[in-house]
């Protein structure tokens, strides 16, 4: 009887434990920067932006990305200016990371060209959208958790009576 009484509690567990990923897929789709729903992964995200972003959003991109407020997570900004300018890494100084996608005239140079330059800022950009809104990532994963967490305990209760009754009809009655 006991696995009885446990498949009728699961059937209650399992209601709240949908009601929990629900919220935390409605928050990941509310919620979640645009850069992080395109691409699983930084690089996937800078070989969508070289061969569909327009040069407007380009250009948005760098100019969001080279403002004074952003936060460089990785060096590949400046190695590629570096090798758009010929010289080394170290050679780079602030006054080398200005926008410079608007100058180019030709789409299809400036992608060739400055490919390198438009995956390091498209990295970047997604280096940051993903390191954003924490309280919210947070809440995505606790509720997420939540409902993985309550979705594994009937399991574990009807693998437990299960097991028990095993144990008390090879034994005898002693135990349970």
């Amino acid at each position: 009887f006991g696995a009885v009484n446990a498949i009728k509690g699961a059937a209650s567990n399992r209601d709240r434990s949908s009601i929990f990923l629900f919220l935390g897929a409605l928050l990941f789709r509310l919620r979640s920067p645009m850069e992080i729903e395109v691409a699983q992964s930084e690089l996937e995200f800078s070989d969508k932006v070289l061969t569909s972003y327009s040069r407007t959003e380009l250009t948005r991109m760098e100019t969001a990305v080279l403002s004074v407020d952003w936060i460089l997570r990785t060096n590949k900004l400046a190695a590629s200016v570096a090798e758009l300018k010929r010289t080394s890494v170290e050679r780079v100084v602030a006054k080398d990371l200005e926008p410079r996608i608007a100058s180019f005239n030709n789409d299809a140079y400036l992608r060739e060209t400055g490919g390198q330059y438009i995956r390091a800022l498209a990295r970047e950009c997604w280096l940051f959208q993903e390191c954003s809104r924490p309280k919210t990532r947070y809440l995505i994963w606790l509720s997420s958790v939540l409902g993985y967490t309550m979705l594994a305990l009937p399991t574990l209760d009807i693998a437990q009576a299960v097991l028990v009754d095993i144990f008390c009809n090879t034994f005898g009655s002693g135990v349970g």
